[in-house]
């Protein structure tokens, strides 16, 4: 995950080209979410900074694949899904 506050669309686009470069393959989607979302999630944010000054894991994930899954419902539910034209 990449924050993307105050960044154009074209800056957005090249942090994924960024992180697609890592595997090999081109960046055709992406979403975006509000970091505060996150947080209401009782998830936490760390700067990693290790690969990008933008990049951030998401941690605080319970244990249960369950309750895994339902958090990963609901960030698909609060994202905004953008294609690459």
């Amino acid at each position: 995950m990449f924050f993307v506050d105050q960044l154009t669309d074209t800056e957005t686009w090249s942090l994924g080209d960024f992180a697609g470069k890592n595997r090999g393959k081109p960046v055709i989607a992406r979403a975006d979410m509000h970091r505060k979302l996150i947080l209401e999630m009782l998830l936490s944010l760390e700067p990693t900074r290790k690969d990008h000054p933008r990049h951030v894991n998401i941690t605080g994930w319970p244990t249960d694949k369950d309750e895994q899954k339902a958090l990963a419902l609901e960030f698909c539910a609060k994202s905004a899904l953008y294609l690459r034209s």
